[in-house]
C-alpha cells in the first residue's frame, strides 16, 4: 500500500505523516480484514493532516520512536553529507566545485524525505547560497587564517596519499518515503 502525495501538498502531508497514517490507521484494520475501514480511516486521516488536525492515537508510544528514528536518520545524513561538504569546502580547484554540484541533490532529497518538501527546499537553498559565499570568504585573509587553523585546503599541493572507500548494505522494515509519478512525496507500507 502507498500514500502518494502530489505536488503542492508535500508540506501539509510529509512522508513521516504518511508513514504514520499507514502504520497507525490503515495497517491495523487491514490486518483484521477490515479493508473498507482501513481505506476510510486512511482517507479521513489524510484529510485531517491536510487541514492540520491529524494527531495519531499515541497510546503505545511508537510515535516517539518515529521521532527518534527521524533524528537518528538526520544525524547520520548530516554526518555523511556534511563531511563531504566540508571536504568540498576546504578543497581547491575543480574537485571542490564538482563535489558542491554533486551534493546539491543530496541536500534536497534526504531532508525532504524526512522533513517535507518545504524544509528540503530551504536546506538546499541555504547550502546553494552559503557554500559559494564561504568559498569566496576563504580568499580573504580572515578566511585563509581560518583554513590554516583547521588544516588548510585539501589538494593544495601537499604530498600524501589516501583515499575514500566505503561499503555496506542496508535493509529494514517500516515505510519508505520518496517520490512517485506525482513528483511529490509519499510513503509505502505492508501488513
Amino acid at each position: 500500500m502507498r500514500i502518494e502525495v502530489g505536488r503542492g501538498l508535500e508540506g501539509d502531508l510529509p512522508d513521516i505523516t504518511c508513514g504514520t497514517i499507514i502504520r497507525k490507521e490503515i495497517v491495523p484494520r487491514f490486518k483484521s480484514g477490515d479493508y473498507d475501514g482501513g481505506v476510510r480511516a486512511g482517507v479521513a486521516s489524510i484529510i485531517a493532516a491536510i487541514r492540520g488536525a491529524y494527531t495519531p492515537d499515541d497510546g503505545d508510544g511508537s510515535m516517539q520512536g518515529g521521532i527518534w528514528v527521524m533524528l537518528i536518520a538526520l544525524l547520520i545524513f548530516t554526518s555523511v553529507v556534511g563531511s563531504f561538504t566540508l571536504i568540498a569546502l576546504f578543497s581547491t580547484g575543480f574537485f571542490s566545485w564538482f563535489l558542491y554540484v554533486f551534493l546539491l541533490p543530496f541536500w534536497y532529497a534526504f531532508p525532504s524525505a524526512l522533513l517535507g518538501a518545504t524544509p528540503g527546499l530551504l536546506i538546499v537553498g541555504t547550502y546553494a547560497i552559503v557554500f559559494p559565499i564561504l568559498k569566496i570568504w576563504f580568499r580573504f585573509p580572515a578566511g585563509q587564517a581560518f583554513q590554516k587553523r583547521w588544516g588548510g585546503p585539501v589538494g593544495s599541493g601537499r604530498a600524501g596519499g589516501g583515499g575514500w572507500s566505503s561499503s555496506g548494505s542496508s535493509s529494514g522494515g517500516g515505510f519508505s518515503g520518496g517520490g512517485g509519478g506525482f513528483s511529490g512525496g509519499g510513503a509505502s507500507g505492508s501488513w
